[in-house]
């Protein structure tokens, strides 16, 4: 189970182009988008477990990044 968090106001925009493309590329459906906790945060959590951070690695990731990081989570 793959959940976005986002808290910016182009937030949706982004995660949304994100779960497309890991639904695509991961052959899931099991991808949701909500809003998160933290102002500025775009976080990436596989089965509860958060694999990337925006705040923490100053960035958001590339879609085959993100794609790489789901697949390992």
């Amino acid at each position: 189970k793959i959940k976005i968090q986002y808290l910016h106001p182009e937030g949706i925009t982004q995660s949304s182009e994100f779960a497309a493309e890991l639904k695509d590329k991961l052959k899931t459906e099991d991808v949701t988008i909500e809003i998160g906790p933290q102002k500025s945060e775009f976080a990436v959590f596989v089965d509860e477990v958060q694999v990337f951070s925006r705040l923490e690695q100053r960035r958001f990731p590339e879609a085959d990044e993100l794609v790489a990081i789901c697949t390992k989570g």
